[in-house]
């Protein structure tokens, strides 16, 4: 949401920004950058007194909501939407479903919903118009603003690869797996990666990189320790640093194959095309996925942009494909929905947001 919302200060708009729960936490820590023109009020919640100031604090032509699955952002959109009155309101949907929770509030307790809802592609659009047939004369596809700076990763995906590859020595003729830990599962998916890695015989070559979730448990984060350090895995590997790939999206050039539970990365992934993009479903990653979702399979699975794999002989499966081993035809059916997912990533949406924002505000 926030490159909309420069775009909105660039154009003499007063923007205020309301930070909640982990954001809050990370700007307090300085470890959430924020444009300086903002007027940021953060707070940890029990959010609806401060939110009830944060409203108070002025007069406004638009309620912009940065909608999230979670909990604790679902409820921050809920008491947002509950206070913004006639304000015309816009929901900024960052992944698949993750405004459906808002919606679903907001119907419950008959509280006025969006006016308008942007989403990334007709995915995102069905699966809110099948959950929500009322809601269609709202939505728009605008694509997703967080995801108009992979478009300049996928112009430079080859350089990119070459420069992260050769900072780990790893050859052109090396498989390299990512793995994109969350807030558990992290221990499952190793495993079972691992396994497969062993059992298709690349364990002499075959490279992975692992980022931990920044909040992840300290349970989770001493397995990755453990993987790192002390298991018979270790010489598996590898991490160009932080310094030339500092997030787990910055990764993506140098890998093969990316691993996740319902990473935002595995859907960048999706963007460039990487056709090794892998949905796990061990216990802890289905767990996560319902209490999420409310879903047995992410909507990229679903859409067929991604691999499934809840074993390790489906990830013995996905590797064969890769490698040319496997099934061609389910490789090449994946291939054709990325494609089609991808082109909806022109680096206009956070234009075509912005747009959407003046229609309502002159409204």
């Amino acid at each position: 949401m926030e490159p909309c919302l420069k775009q909105a200060s660039s154009d003499g708009h007063r923007v205020r920004v309301f930070l909640g729960h982990t954001c809050a936490k990370q700007y307090r820590a300085k470890a959430l950058n924020t444009d300086p023109r903002f007027e940021i009020m953060s707070h940890d919640l029990g959010e609806c007194d401060e939110l009830g100031f944060f409203f108070a604090a002025s007069n406004r032509d638009l309620v912009v909501v940065a909608s999230s699955q979670s909990d604790e952002g679902t409820a921050a959109s809920f008491t947002a939407l509950s206070m913004a009155h006639s304000t015309p309101r816009i929901g900024i949907e960052d992944m698949y479903g993750s405004i459906i929770p808002t919606l679903r509030a907001t119907k419950a307790a008959n509280v006025g919903a969006f006016n308008r809802v942007c989403v990334i592609d007709d995915v995102a659009r069905a699966m809110i118009m099948k959950a929500y047939p009322e809601t269609t004369d709202s939505i728009v596809v605008t694509g997703g603003p967080q995801f108009d700076k992979t478009l300049d990763m996928r112009s430079r995906l080859h350089s990119l690869r070459a420069t992260l590859r050769s900072k780990v020595n790893v050859s052109e003729e090396q498989k390299v797996f990512l793995v994109v830990g969350d807030l558990v599962g992290t221990s499952e998916i190793l495993d079972l990666l691992t396994t497969a890695i062993r059992n298709v015989g690349l364990s002499d070559s075959a490279k992975i990189i692992l980022r931990a979730h920044p909040r992840a448990k300290e349970s989770e984060k001493e397995v990755a320790r453990h993987y790192l350090e002390e298991s018979e895995h270790s010489a598996m590997f590898v991490d160009p640093g932080r310094e030339l790939a500092p997030t787990s999206d910055d990764l993506l050039p140098a890998a093969d194959v990316v691993l996740s539970a319902m990473s935002t990365t595995s859907h960048n992934a999706i963007l460039l095309e990487i056709p090794g993009t892998v949905y796990v479903g061990t216990p802890a990653c289905r767990a996560l996925l319902q209490q999420e979702k409310s879903m047995d399979k992410t909507p990229e699975v679903m859409a067929g942009a991604g691999w499934q794999v809840d074993t390790p002989n489906d990830m013995v499966n996905v590797i064969n494909a890769i490698l040319g081993k496997g099934d061609a035809e389910a490789l090449l059916r994946l291939m054709a929905v990325q494609k089609k997912i991808a082109s909806y990533n022109d680096g206009k949406a956070t234009q075509r947001v912005y747009t959407e924002m003046k229609k309502l505000m002159q409204a």
